[in-house]
């Protein structure tokens, strides 16, 4: 407890003269007014929350109410005093907070739950820091979401539909498919650690995701969404042509995957066959975009995901004909001519930037 009278004394030296003018009331509810302004500032400090001192300081024993408005923690909090002062685990503490940020780390808490319990045995993972979780959760996805995908996508143009989309002399070989496989594999846990940062990001509070879609509408979110999309191709698109315009990031990086710059070296394995550093640079504009653009949490981490099929499909050399998008039959050309059709969903940016050439053109050529 703080005496009354060395509150007096603390606050004339403070405020000077102006105290001695207020009368005992109206000194009274100033004292209880700076009080609790220093209980707010102490409780935030310590991450915690704070009631203002509501009773009435003219219906409360003389001696009580200034002092008791001034009762600040003195010690740290524990379970028992201060349930809501005390450091949690972050998937644990979101679900027991109020906060906006806390449900993106119950979220990705729960996406750690879901697949980490099911595919590691025991629980020792449950003891380890959130972000660790999530990286381990993230390499899970991305092996499982590689694998299915490429086996699936094997299966149905080489096998089951065998001829019927790619000439027979075009068919990768399997030891071809077998060193990109392998490739992917070893890059994979670099890949993943990309939107594990960009969870840690988000869930700190430094970019502009929102959480349900409701909060902005459904017309701004495709707004926003389109935006987000339109800047990750500018984006992969500039950072692709700089890979290869800039030797040394040519020769030391981007040239792991243009090995493969032939119909029959490539195959949906070859889609994430990258040194990981070249990986993780042509992905990050969905990283940089979310602070640009305010961008849906979980349609930000499905994009991310989607990269591994989108990759996949445009490794296949199957031309869809689908314009404006970017096929495999303009990705084709890219792996061959080495100049041409550096965009990543679409044909835009090359066709702005000059650097479109269109599959009919070889065929005409040939």
């Amino acid at each position: 407890m703080v005496d009354e009278t060395m509150q007096a004394l603390f606050l004339s030296f403070v405020f000077g003269d102006e105290m001695e003018e207020l009368g005992r009331r109206d000194r009274d509810r100033f004292l209880k007014n700076w009080a609790n302004g220093i209980l707010f500032l102490s409780t935030w400090r310590h991450g915690g929350t704070c009631t203002p001192q509501t009773t009435d300081p003219f219906k409360t024993p003389e001696h009580l109410h200034a002092s008791a408005a001034l009762q600040l923690p003195t010690t740290h909090p524990n379970e028992s005093t201060a349930p809501h002062l005390v450091r949690r685990p972050p998937a644990m503490a979101a679900a027991h907070s109020g906060d906006y940020l806390g449900r993106f780390v119950a979220e990705t808490g729960w996406y750690n739950e879901v697949v980490l319990s099911a595919v590691t045995p025991g629980n020792w993972w449950r003891g380890l820091p959130h972000p660790v979780q999530s990286w381990m959760r993230n390499c899970v996805g991305g092996y499982l979401l590689y694998f299915i995908s490429g086996f699936l996508w094997c299966f149905v143009i080489y096998y089951w539909k065998r001829n019927a989309y790619i000439p027979k002399d075009s068919v990768p070989t399997n030891e071809a498919m077998r060193k990109q496989i392998i490739v992917a594999s070893k890059a994979m846990p670099l890949y993943c650690a990309l939107p594990t940062v960009s969870e840690y990001m988000i869930e700190s509070g430094w970019t502009r995701c929102f959480f349900n879609i409701s909060e902005v509408g459904v017309p701004m979110y495709f707004i926003n969404l389109a935006l987000y999309l339109i800047f990750v191709e500018f984006g992969i698109y500039w950072m692709h042509r700089e890979l290869h315009d800039i030797k040394p990031l040519y020769k030391y990086l981007h040239a792991t995957h243009h090995i493969y710059n032939k119909e029959n070296t490539l195959s949906p394995f070859a889609g994430l066959a990258f040194h990981p550093v070249d990986g993780i640079l042509q992905a990050i504009p969905h990283v940089f975009a979310l602070f640009i653009f305010p961008t849906h949490f979980r349609t930000h981490i499905a994009l991310l995901f989607v990269e591994a099929v989108w990759t996949a499909n445009i490794h296949d050399c199957i031309h869809g004909k689908i314009w404006p998008v970017m096929g495999a039959g303009y990705h084709t050309i890219h792996h061959t001519t080495y100049r041409h059709n550096y965009g990543h969903y679409t044909i835009w940016m090359d066709w702005m930037f000059g650097t479109l050439r269109e599959p009919v053109d070889i065929l005409k050529n040939e």
